[in-house]
């Protein structure tokens, strides 16, 4: 009962998460799913990928209502991603589950200071939205001006195959590199990018899932719970993201995924040590 309890408080933390800041998944779910929940590393990447794409459909309602959502550049992020995952797959089944585990944790150190970045960045968000005013383009119709019809295409292509080679290897959707990607990289304003960014964390979770999950035992018990308590903080993350300012917002997501990191680092040197 403790362990479900447990389980279910940290979904509504990373729905929450993913609602206000597009990203958090994955990041947080493998290791809770290792830890609270007692399933082998490879069953929890794929067992997150389930919550996150559930969790990321349930977030995405909101933005796609307000038109928040820019599919010129989410489907060939995404597409990219494929090809990425295919790799990160055959590459993650070779590896020692502590192993993994420890690369995750830098990973998700590099998600910390991705984010952090994201905070920081004060770009006007008029070039490539084509809209003086910063408001968004009608959804999935880019204006003449569309960042796919310019040498942003290949930053487009290029930060989607690494995302997806990271979803392939560690079962993230993504999201961490995805928002300051699309921030940092190809300008979008952060409306935009939270919106487009759970377009590519469902696409990615969908796809890696259905290569991951093969020849797996996975606990569905465990997945239902984790998913239906993630489902419930994401209702709530659009509006926790309009009550707190976004830079505050990412300080606490940036804290809680170095804290785990820490963890999950000690944790995997310790069995590996012994």
């Amino acid at each position: 009962m403790i362990q479900l309890i447990a389980l279910a408080t940290c979904g509504v933390l990373i729905g929450v998460s993913l609602g206000a800041v597009g990203a958090g998944g994955s990041i947080l779910a493998v290791p809770v799913l290792v830890y609270i929940a007692g399933e082998e590393p490879k069953q929890a990447t794929a067992s997150a990928l389930v919550v996150v794409l559930i969790t990321a459909v349930i977030a995405l309602r909101p933005h796609w209502v307000a038109r928040r959502v820019r599919l010129d550049i989410a489907l060939p992020f995404a597409g990219a991603g494929v090809a990425g995952a295919l790799v990160g797959k055959s590459l993650s089944e070779r590896l020692d589950a502590n192993v993994l585990m420890l690369c995750f944790s830098g990973v998700m150190v590099s998600a910390a200071v991705l984010m952090g970045l994201r905070a920081r960045s004060t770009l006007a968000p008029a070039t490539p939205t084509g809209h003086v005013d910063g408001s968004p383009s009608p959804r999935g119709m880019a204006p003449a001006s569309s960042l796919v019809k310019t040498n942003a295409t290949s930053k487009i292509l290029g930060v989607g195959m690494l995302v997806g080679l990271m979803t392939g290897f560690f079962g993230v959707g993504g999201g961490f590199v995805i928002v300051p990607a699309l921030v940092l990289l190809l300008g979008l304003p952060m409306t935009e990018s939270v919106g487009t960014s759970l377009v590519i964390v469902a696409i990615n979770s969908a796809v890696t899932f259905g290569l991951k999950s093969r020849g797996l035992s996975l606990d569905w018990h465990v997945i239902a719970t984790f998913a239906m308590a993630a489902t419930v903080g994401a209702s709530f993350g659009g509006a926790v993201s309009r009550r707190f300012d976004g830079k505050t917002l990412t300080k606490w997501f940036v804290g809680m995924v170095i804290a785990v990191a820490i963890y999950t680092a000690t944790r995997s040197v310790m069995a590996l040590a012994g």
